[in-house]
């Protein structure tokens, strides 16, 4: 009997295999996921989730990384309303109209300012909300005193920067500084203006502040305008300060989803969003491209490059475009693949197939109602676990979540 039981209880011991097993199967020798003397993440890299998990997993070593550059965002005009500053009940007024019991006429809402702010924030900058600044010398000279003073990298001002009485920073900027062009061929921004200002003496700058001179860039007033001189001249500025290699918007070949009309003056960047097909990327206009009118831009992707010319581009037409991710929260749309006509359908040959979205309807001083980040509790259940919580948290912060 006591034979039986250790025969048993030997056995309970054993592992039966039935197939061979060579040597070091499923098992990872030392060095295979991160070689002797390897590059975990290469000067230039945008860090991601994969590259916080990489610093983690190589014992929490620090990354050097470029600082982000701050960017004071301003307005100029006497016309110009902040949406932000007004009481609840303003919403009563119109979209053109005045703040209740102001009686002030012909003024409208500065939509300027909250864009541009969204757009240096998606390209890695700091902005600073620099306020409305007046039509007059003295209010646009305290601003810019005000940026280098307080350090910042770059000052972009929109308005003040055509040819009225009242546009007065191109002589502010010439005076203080260097200023380097005020017009610029294209459309929509010809009056895109950019100069360079020294900084103060070291005693009267700020704390840690850089002495490099002030970058300032002059937007077009008007919306679109400004938006898109940001994209084009604002936002590589800001990808070459935060270290990024390839900081100039990416070129990719397009297929024109229907006829555009050239302007016989100006070569234009005309607003799209992009599709992905069988055949390549097709381009479909954003609507009626006036300067004033924001819903161009809203859904648009991409720039379409079109030259000067007193002809119309006919459908299907091979372009070029720039990719704009700063001018709006849309991306290259590509087929749903639960639809049975994706795979079979070439818009080229059919038609743009593009994608159907519901937009809300504009009402003046309608609240935006936002749903609160999704929230997720991470816990490790082991301390080899720590990388992997990390690349986890970065990808949750960069899609939304808390």
């Amino acid at each position: 009997a006591h034979a039986a039981a250790a025969a048993a209880a030997a056995a309970a011991r054993s592992v039966r295999v039935d197939c061979p097993v060579s040597a070091g199967a499923e098992v990872r020798p030392v060095g295979s996921d991160i070689g002797e003397g390897a590059e975990l993440v290469p000067a230039g890299a945008v860090i991601g989730p994969a590259e916080v998990g990489l610093a983690a997993f190589a014992g929490g070593r620090p990354l050097s990384v470029h600082a982000q550059p701050t960017v004071a965002i301003l307005s100029s005009g006497d016309e110009l309303i902040d949406p932000l500053a007004l009481p609840d009940s303003a919403g009563d007024s119109g979209a053109g109209g005045s703040p209740t019991g102001s009686g002030a006429a012909a003024r409208i809402y500065d939509s300027n300012r909250p864009a541009l702010l969204a757009a240096a924030a998606a390209e890695g900058g700091v902005g600073i909300d620099f306020g409305i600044a007046r039509d007059d010398a003295a209010s646009l000279a305290a601003k810019l005193d005000e940026a280098l003073l307080r350090g910042c990298d770059a000052l972009v001002c929109t308005g003040g920067v055509s040819m009225g009485e009242r546009d007065l920073l191109g002589a502010l900027l010439a005076a203080r500084g260097t200023l380097h062009f005020d017009r610029v061929v294209m459309k929509p921004g010809k009056p895109l203006t950019f100069a360079t200002v020294p900084r103060p003496s070291a005693a009267s700058r700020a704390v840690g502040a850089s002495s490099r001179p002030l970058l300032v860039f002059g937007l077009p007033g008007n919306p679109v305008s400004a938006l898109v001189c940001f994209s084009l001249t604002v936002a590589p500025a800001l990808r070459r300060m935060c270290g990024r290699p390839h900081p100039l918007p990416r070129r990719v070949p397009v297929v024109s989803a229907s006829p555009l009309r050239l302007d016989p003056e100006r070569p234009e960047y005309h607003r799209a969003t992009l599709h992905v097909t069988k055949s390549g990327l097709v381009a479909t206009s954003t609507g009626r491209q006036i300067s004033s009118r924001l819903l161009s831009c809203a859904g648009a992707s991409a720039l379409l490059e079109l030259p000067r010319g007193s002809t119309t581009l006919p459908s299907g037409a091979r372009l070029s475009a720039l990719l704009a991710p700063s001018l709006s929260g849309a991306s290259v749309h590509t087929a749903d693949p639960r639809d049975e006509l994706s795979s079979q359908v070439d818009p080229l040959e059919t038609g743009p197939q593009p994608l159907e979205a519901s937009w809300p309807t504009y009402s003046p001083r309608s609240p935006a109602v936002l749903a609160p980040p999704p929230r997720l509790w991470l816990a490790c259940s082991h301390s080899a676990a720590a990388s992997e919580g990390a690349a986890l948290s970065a990808w949750l912060d960069a899609n939304g979540w808390v």
